[in-house]
C-alpha cells in the first residue's frame, strides 16, 4: 500500500511540474534531448548540483541548440526519441534502445545498464568502460568526462589569483565545521558552492580565482584540471554514493595516480596540502578525442 501511495503522490507532485515544463519546450526550435539528473522547472534548471545542471548550460554551448531535458517532460518521455546521456554518474539510471552515450560513467561497480542503447561513442573512464565489457556490450577505448571541455567553450572573467585556497565541497560535506571555519578563520580562503549559485559561470570563476583547489566533489576536481589549476582529492566524509569508484573511473581517462584521497581533520592538514601544491602535475586531457566523439558538435 505504501508502494502505491507514493506512486500517486509522484503523479500528482511531478506531473503537472513535467506538463508545463512540456509546454515551454514547444517554443524550442533547435534541440537536443539529454537524459540527466537535472530538477526543471517551467523551463528553468532548478539549481541542485552543478555538475548535473552543466549538463544543459555546457551542452548548449557544445551542440548550439537548446536542451531539452527528457526525463522532466511528458511529451518527450516516449523511448521512440533519440536521446544523449552525457555528462555525471549517470549509467544504469535512464538508458533506453534509442540512447546514444558520451562521456558517462557508472558511480560503482554494483551499477548496469538497463538496456542496451543505440550506440556508446565513449565513457568517463576505464572502470566504467570494464563494466559494460563484461556485460557483453560494444564499447570503444574512448574516455573523457565531457565537462573537460568546459575550458574550450567558457573564458573565466578574470584569471586574477585572489584566493590562496578554494574549497570545493561535495554536497554532503557542504555542513563540514572544520571547513567552515576555516574559511572564516582565513579571508583569503573561499567556498565555493556548488549547490548555492546563480549563473552557472560564477562556480567556474571562483575556481580560476584561485591558486589552489581543494575538493571533495567529482566535478571541482574535474574542472579545475581543464584550468590547469592544482588541485587535491580529499574525503570530509563516507557519504558519497558509489564511494570512491567515480574517482577513479575520471583519473583512469587523464592518468591521475591517486591511490586514495587525503582526509582532513585539522587546520594543519590543509596547510600541509597547500604547501604540497607545487607536486600537482598537469593531467593528461585528450581534448580532442573529447570532442571528436561527440554525436552532435555543431
Amino acid at each position: 500500500m505504501s508502494k502505491i501511495k507514493s506512486f500517486i503522490a509522484n503523479i500528482l507532485i511531478n506531473y503537472p511540474r513535467y506538463f508545463i515544463n512540456s509546454l515551454v519546450y514547444i517554443f524550442y526550435r533547435r534541440t537536443i534531448l539529454v537524459n540527466a539528473f537535472v530538477e526543471i522547472r517551467y523551463g528553468k534548471v532548478m539549481h541542485r548540483n552543478w555538475g548535473d545542471d552543466i549538463n544543459v548550460y555546457l551542452l548548449e554551448k557544445i551542440s548550439q541548440k537548446k536542451v531539452v531535458i527528457r526525463n522532466q517532460s511528458l511529451f518527450h518521455w516516449n523511448s521512440k526519441f533519440l536521446n544523449f546521456i552525457c555528462i555525471g554518474s549517470i549509467l544504469g539510471l535512464y538508458e533506453n534502445q534509442n540512447s546514444i552515450i558520451w562521456g558517462a560513467g557508472f558511480i560503482s561497480d554494483k551499477n548496469s545498464l538497463l538496456t542496451a542503447p543505440k550506440r556508446i561513442c565513449s565513457v568517463r573512464g576505464k572502470y566504467t568502460r570494464e563494466l559494460l565489457i563484461k556485460a557483453g556490450y560494444e564499447c570503444p577505448a574512448v574516455y573523457g568526462d565531457p565537462a573537460l571541455l568546459i575550458s574550450k567553450f567558457y573564458n573565466p572573467l578574470e584569471n586574477n589569483k585572489r584566493y590562496r585556497i578554494g574549497f570545493i565541497l561535495h554536497y554532503v560535506d557542504e555542513n563540514n565545521p572544520m571547513i567552515n571555519s576555516y574559511v572564516k578563520e582565513f579571508n583569503d580562503c573561499i567556498l565555493i558552492s556548488l549547490s548555492r549559485y546563480v549563473i552557472w559561470t560564477e562556480v567556474v570563476d571562483k575556481i580560476c580565482s584561485c591558486d589552489f583547489i581543494i575538493s571533495s566533489s567529482l566535478h571541482g576536481l574535474i574542472v579545475s584540471d581543464s584550468y590547469g589549476i592544482p588541485n587535491v582529492w580529499v574525503r570530509l566524509s563516507d557519504c558519497i554514493i558509489g564511494g570512491y569508484f567515480k574517482y577513479y573511473d575520471y583519473f583512469s581517462s587523464v592518468n591521475r595516480t591517486e591511490e586514495e584521497p587525503y582526509a582532513i581533520t585539522s587546520f594543519a592538514d590543509v596547510d600541509r596540502l597547500y604547501e604540497g601544491r607545487f607536486f600537482y602535475e598537469l593531467p593528461s586531457i585528450d581534448y580532442e578525442s573529447i570532442i571528436n566523439s561527440c554525436p552532435f558538435k555543431y
